[in-house]
């Protein structure tokens, strides 16, 4: 069906075959080894993929084996299927001794056929906003080096919408500009750039002017340099949609910084929240709790009127409830609380 559906691509075939991690567990396969079910269903979807003139590409973490997913030394014994097809070494970290990736080595020995897969984005946190640039840009270094040392045919830069059908949006797709444009540069050129002129050159390429400061901090790594914004840089981006949809979203990923604000109050006042507490005391926390629920809904709003002129209403719907449920249902249980407190 897919080869129908994509027919003008009669290259390579992408069957995936990772993960798979619950091999063994239906009456039907207990008999057999784990290794054997892997082998018996892969090696047939690549026979019939090459029956059909087609490359067969699959990812190659089943044969590392990281999550313990086959049986005591069965990795060794799917290893045939690697003369079929092109292994894609995927590893998303700043990872290896020295810089690189432990089982390349025993791949080229085997002669195997293999594929580097980087990612520029969607593997740090299944609720981001963007990526760590700095992250990024080293995990794609370490296989820019790996693909020059081993000489690969090819690396992939990988990112994800979501990690599964089950799991929310990762970033949006407008925000990732800086880190798939280092990806691209780096793999043709082969070589790296300075991180923050690839922040200029892309910001005027894509927006035709520099970020503000607080974004291009953000763009370079937001668990460092989280955006909280404040009523004079709402509208500072207005005028340029995809400019706008990053200050916004990246607000709404920093969230966690004015939550931690209120979680450690309720654990300062803890059992004295709902019973009893100092008049000034009592006050300021209310206080304290209606303004993040009032900048909470300013940022939805803006983030929902972004996200609706580039997704569908399901897509909008998902990143709001991940990015700003949780936060929405602990600050109004808190102000429920704080409500049944009196006053000393």
């Amino acid at each position: 069906e897919v080869m129908e559906a994509l027919a003008e691509h009669r290259g390579y075939f992408h069957i995936g075959a990772d993960e798979a991690d619950n091999l063994g567990s239906c009456p039907r396969c207990t008999p057999y080894s784990k290794a054997d079910s892997y082998l018996f269903h892969v090696d047939r979807c690549l026979d019939f993929l090459i029956a059909r003139g087609r490359t067969p590409i699959m990812w190659d973490d089943m044969f590392r084996d990281p999550y313990c997913s086959l049986g005591p030394g069965e990795a060794e014994k799917i290893l045939p299927l690697a003369e079929k097809a092109i292994l894609n070494y995927w590893s998303y970290g700043y990872s290896g001794n020295n810089n690189t990736f432990p089982f390349m080595a025993e791949y080229r020995r085997r002669g195997a056929r293999v594929w580097g897969s980087s990612a520029f984005a969607s593997c740090d946190n299944w609720a981001r906003s963007i990526p760590h640039l700095n992250i990024r840009a080293k995990n794609l270094d370490a296989w820019l080096k790996t693909a020059l040392e081993h000489n690969l045919e090819a690396v992939i830069a990988t990112g994800w919408s979501r990690m599964t059908s089950s799991t929310p949006p990762i970033e949006p797709r407008e925000n990732l500009w800086f880190s798939l444009v280092y990806a691209a540069e780096s793999m043709w050129s082969g070589r790296s750039r300075d991180l923050n002129e690839l922040i200029d050159l892309v910001s005027m390429h894509l927006y035709h002017r520099l970020l503000p400061y607080y974004l291009r901090r953000a763009v370079m790594n937001i668990a460092e340099n989280p955006v909280v914004l404040n009523d004079a840089q709402y509208g500072e981006c207005d005028d340029i949609p995809e400019m706008a949809l990053l200050q916004y979203t990246v607000a709404a990923e920093s969230l966690s910084k004015p939550l931690a604000v209120l979680t450690a109050n309720d654990r300062m006042f803890y059992g004295q929240i709902g019973d009893r507490l100092a008049d000034y005391l009592l006050d300021s926390r209310r206080a304290l709790v209606r303004k993040f629920l009032a900048d909470l809904d300013k940022l939805e709003t803006e983030v929902r009127r972004l996200m609706g002129e580039f997704y569908e209403p399901v897509t909008v719907e998902d990143f709001v409830r991940t990015r700003f449920g949780y936060c929405r249902h602990y600050a109004k249980d808190l102000a429920e609380r704080l409500e049944r407190t009196k006053p000393l």
